[in-house]
């Protein structure tokens, strides 16, 4: 099996774009899924059996045998996504999963009896002789089906993707004897995510802040990171699902555009600012201000530096959350011709946004993958990015003439203001149209992200196979 040109691969998650988003997990699930199957692998992905998985439009049919679980049977709906990646959603307890049912207090049981379920699905599978070569957790809660693998089949590989937001969690000492995980003997014992690590072979992060996000608040003492001690925690960029992110084919855009051909952005933008009522004029550079994951003290930064933006001669067009909508049309009511404010786009006019403006400056967390940064890029909004923030570790600065480079890289220090300045003065450039194709031009697929993945497969099933010892029979049936 290890020395097969092709793997069986299980990817496991509690969310999956788009039956159910909570995070950029779901469509990291999803891309990572469709570029495994393009590489001709075989994919399953297992989720819960969420209550939006009839308004999905999603196909499901119901096995009539169900799963027997420690929590009751757990039913089994599979079908098959457009990838032909299969997928399997797991119903334990007998109804639908709640949108929260992961994140609300008492989940950490609730997680426990999903991954039960999954280890159950596993061991069918092998009775039957179609175990999976390796299982990939995506999220550290999904990653508690880990621990619970450890009495199966010796050759199955077991990896977890850490992806933000983090949320510290212990499992009380009645779940891990009900569950029989070991506890250590150290203040973070009883840790989820010290749990899943001790278990895990490989962890893959998109970024080293997504990594020293995980592993700082665990300490230099802690024994999981014997992991990075050893070389199995990666570093892994994420890229895009470049055929929902693309301006050449994008319904969400009134006029459509490619790296070379960017007439239908211009067309985009002025009709953007036309439905905004704006000031039209060339020479004035649109911005748009992302505020939409940014905090209350970062909105106000942005919001108090709206009349430097426009002394500056800059466009611009505040995205916010619906609680600061009142404050920012406030701000922007003195502007009205040269700021507008969109409330919570959707991810349709969040992309016509994109496709329209000729900066994107973001305040604000990340997911850490980089993501809303390769929207930009993508669309041509040329990234305006903080040099201390997680975004930047995704960017590569401007060069003075324009000519290599993937964003305008501002220091901590300097103000919105400041920024905006420097990015009127590379508007104004001759080559600034070059370079902005040349931005759009990357490679932002996932397909060298999925064979970076398939490289940490194959190294862990070809190093851990022997490292592994072989359980018996009565061993493995003791779960």
């Amino acid at each position: 099996m290890l020395g097969a040109k092709f793997m069986n691969l299980l990817l496991v998650g509690l969310e999956l774009s788009p039956i159910s988003v909570r995070s950029g997990a779901a469509e990291s699930l999803l891309a990572l899924s469709k570029s495994l199957r393009l590489l001709d692998h075989e994919v399953t992905i297992v989720i819960p059996y969420f209550e939006s998985v009839s308004s999905s439009g999603l196909l499901a049919a119901r096995r009539i045998s169900p799963l027997p679980c420690k929590a009751g049977s757990a039913r089994v709906y599979e079908s098959t996504l457009p990838s032909g990646a299969k997928l399997v959603l797991l119903e334990v307890g007998g109804e639908p999963y709640a949108q929260d049912a992961f994140t609300r207090e008492g989940s950490e049981r609730t997680t426990l009896e999903f991954a039960e379920a999954v280890v159950r699905l596993v061991l069918e599978r092998l009775n039957q002789g179609q175990g999976p070569d390796l299982v990939h957790a995506i999220g550290d809660r999904a990653g508690l089906v880990l621990p619970l693998l450890r009495f199966e089949d010796a050759a199955i590989g077991r990896a977890v993707s850490l992806l933000l937001p983090y949320e510290p969690g212990e499992l009380s000492a009645e779940l891990l004897a009900e569950w029989k995980l070991e506890a250590e003997p150290q203040k973070d014992s009883r840790s989820r995510l010290a749990c899943v690590l001790g278990a895990a072979e490989t962890v893959i992060c998109p970024s080293r802040f997504v990594r020293d996000a995980f592993l700082g608040p665990l300490g230099p003492r802690s024994s999981v990171l014997r992991l990075e001690e050893r070389g199995l925690v990666h570093i892994v960029p994420e890229g895009l699902d470049v055929g929902v992110y693309n301006p050449a084919s994008d319904p969400a855009l009134p006029f459509r555009y490619t790296p070379h051909d960017r007439s239908g952005k211009a067309r985009s933008r002025s009709k953007y600012i036309q439905e905004h009522r704006l000031t039209q004029g060339a020479e004035s550079p649109l911005v748009a201000v992302d505020l939409v994951r940014a905090s209350s003290s970062d909105v106000k930064r942005a919001l108090d530096e709206v009349p430097g933006l426009v002394r500056q001669g800059v466009l611009a067009v505040l995205c916010v959350r619906r609680e600061h909508q009142a404050e920012a049309t406030e701000a922007a009511s003195a502007f009205a011709d040269r700021v507008a404010v969109e409330v919570e786009p959707g991810p349709a006019r969040a992309r016509w946004a994109l496709g329209a403006a000729d900066f994107w400056l973001p305040l604000g967390g990340d997911d850490g993958s980089g993501r809303r940064l390769l929207e930009a890029a993508r669309y041509g909004a040329v990234p305006l990015v903080e040099s201390a923030g997680p975004l930047a570790e995704r960017a590569v600065p401007v060069d003075a003439e324009l000519y290599s480079g993937t964003a305008l890289v501002y220091d901590p220090s300097e103000s919105l203001t400041e920024a905006a300045g420097r990015a009127i003065a590379a508007y104004r450039r001759p080559a600034f149209s070059s370079w902005v194709g040349r931005v759009m031009a990357q490679d932002f697929a996932w397909d060298r992200a999925a064979r970076r993945h398939l490289q940490l497969y194959r190294q862990m099933l070809r190093g851990g196979a022997s490292s592994r010892s072989e359980l018996g029979a009565a061993e493995a049936s003791a779960l």
